[in-house]
C-alpha cells in the first residue's frame, strides 16, 4: 500500500513538473524601452519648437509720386471781357493781377496782339495792356503804348477810356511820357497821379530822383518824390540794387522846405529790402 501511495506521488510530482515547463508559462521579457527606463536616468529633453518658415515679405510699393495738377490757365479773351465789364474800378487792378498770374506764354501773346489790334474794342485794349503791365519782363507793342497816349490825351472827353489806359501808360510808357504825367499831375490830375504810381524800372527811379533834387518847383518834386517812394515800394516796380543806391545818392542832401518829409519816405522806401521777384508766365 505504501509503495503504491509514493508511486501515485512521483508521478503527480513529474506532471506538475511538466505543465510548470510548458513555454506559455515562462515569463514575458522585459521590452527594451522600459528595460533602458529602469535602468538608466530619465533625462528631460526640451521639447523641440517648431520653426516655421518664414512667410515672404510684402514688397512695399514705391510711394507714387503725388499727382502734378497743371497750373490753371486763363483764357485771354474771357479775362478782357471780364476787365472790360468791371470797367476801371477796384476789381479793374485787382481782377487784371488774379489773371496775370494765370497767364501762359501763349496767353501773354495773345493779350499782346489784342492790345495793339485796332480790331479790338478800345476799352478790351487797355484791359489786355493792364493785364501785361502785371505779368513780370512783358513789353508791349508800340501800337498798343500810342493807343495808351492818345487815350490819356482825350482825358477830358473819354475820362472812363483814360482812366483804363493810365496804369499801364505809365508802366510801360517812356521820359517823354512820364514828364507829361507829372505836368498833368502837377495841374491836379487825379488820373495822372494813378499813373505815376505805376512807373517801374531803373530809368524812370533815376530820373525822378534827379527831377526831384535839380527842380526849382516844390510841387513837381513833391510829386517825383511820391512816385519814386511809390517805385521802390512795389515789387513790380524791379527796381535794382544799383539803382536804389544811386537815387539813395541823388537824394543825400536834405531839403528845407515841405519835399524833406517826401524826402525821407522816398528813403525809406529806397533802402528797405525789396520784395522776391515775381516768377514770370510758365
Amino acid at each position: 500500500m505504501r509503495t503504491t501511495t509514493l508511486a501515485l506521488g512521483a508521478a503527480f510530482a513529474l506532471c506538475g513538473a511538466l505543465w510548470l515547463a510548458r513555454p506559455e508559462r515562462a515569463p514575458a521579457p522585459l521590452e527594451p524601452e522600459l528595460a533602458a527606463s529602469e535602468s538608466a536616468p530619465q533625462s528631460v529633453a526640451a521639447p523641440l519648437e517648431v520653426q516655421d518658415e518664414p512667410e515672404p515679405r510684402a514688397t512695399l510699393a514705391e510711394p507714387a509720386a503725388p499727382a502734378t495738377t497743371p497750373a490753371p490757365r486763363t483764357d485771354p479773351a474771357a479775362a478782357l471781357r471780364e476787365l472790360g465789364a468791371a470797367y476801371a474800378g477796384p476789381q479793374w487792378v485787382e481782377g487784371a493781377r488774379a489773371h496775370a498770374a494765370m497767364l501762359g506764354a501763349e496767353g501773354v501773346k495773345a493779350l499782346a496782339n489784342s492790345a495793339a489790334s485796332s480790331g479790338t474794342p478800345p476799352l478790351e485794349r487797355c484791359a489786355a495792356a493792364e493785364l501785361l503791365r502785371h505779368v513780370p519782363g512783358a513789353a508791349l507793342p508800340a501800337e498798343a503804348l500810342a493807343f495808351l497816349r492818345q487815350s490819356f490825351a482825350a482825358r477830358e472827353k473819354q475820362p472812363e477810356l483814360a482812366l483804363a489806359a493810365v496804369r499801364a501808360l505809365g508802366a510801360f510808357g517812356g521820359a517823354e511820357d512820364r514828364a507829361q504825367l507829372l505836368d498833368a499831375a502837377v495841374g491836379s490830375s487825379s488820373l495822372a497821379v494813378a499813373g505815376l504810381a505805376c512807373l517801374r524800372g531803373d530809368e524812370a527811379a533815376r530820373e525822378l530822383a534827379v527831377l526831384a533834387r535839380e527842380t526849382n518847383d516844390s510841387r513837381r518834386a513833391e510829386f517825383a518824390l511820391s512816385a519814386l517812394a511809390s517805385l521802390a515800394a512795389s515789387d513790380e516796380g524791379a527796381l535794382s540794387p544799383q539803382a536804389r543806391a544811386a537815387c539813395a545818392a541823388e537824394l543825400g542832401t536834405a531839403f528845407g522846405d515841405a519835399r524833406e518829409a517826401r524826402r525821407q519816405c522816398a528813403l525809406a522806401a529806397l533802402e528797405a529790402a525789396p520784395a522776391a521777384p515775381r516768377s514770370g508766365p510758365r
